[in-house]
């Protein structure tokens, strides 16, 4: 019972992540460039979605090592090759995730301080910026989670 909850809030956690870089996704596209609306969204909302998305990827590794734990656990220490090759390219995925997750993180503050000395588009910027890094997590976190529907099944 506690490995199979463990099991869907991992797979709940990444879900989170995906949604929130879907979400910031699809208000950035929805925003004109320049706007107001697009700099309110920046000023206000996009910190709080990538604070959603940092909250996923800090309950994902941590329900990923209590998974990984179990399954080593469940085969008594004998995991395939294939599935240490998969789980590798997986921990690669996140790593690059968080990576990019931090430049989004970034972005905000570096706008606030563009706008602090009058530095025009600094907000367009920063919505151009974070809307390729949630694409970029999109791409990877799609391929992550094909890949673990792989290791449960394996």
């Amino acid at each position: 019972m506690f490995g199979t909850a463990i099991l869907w809030t991992h797979a709940i956690a990444g879900a989170l992540w995906l949604g929130a870089s879907a979400s910031f996704t699809i208000a950035g596209l929805a925003l004109v460039a320049g706007s107001e609306e697009q700099r309110s969204f920046v000023e206000r909302g996009a910190g709080r979605i990538n604070a959603c998305a940092m909250l996923a990827a800090v309950l994902l590794v941590i329900t990923g090592m209590l998974n990984l734990g179990r399954v080593f656990q469940l085969r008594a220490g004998s995991l395939s090759h294939a599935f240490l090759y998969v789980l590798g390219v997986k921990i690669v995925l996140y790593i690059a995730m968080l990576m990019t997750l931090g430049v989004a993180m970034r972005a905000i503050p570096a706008m606030r301080f563009e706008l602090g000395r009058g530095i025009e588009g600094a907000a367009p910027r920063a919505m151009r910026t974070m809307l390729r890094v949630h694409i970029a997590i999109l791409s990877m976190g799609g391929i992550a989670m094909i890949l673990g529907l792989w290791l449960v099944g394996s």
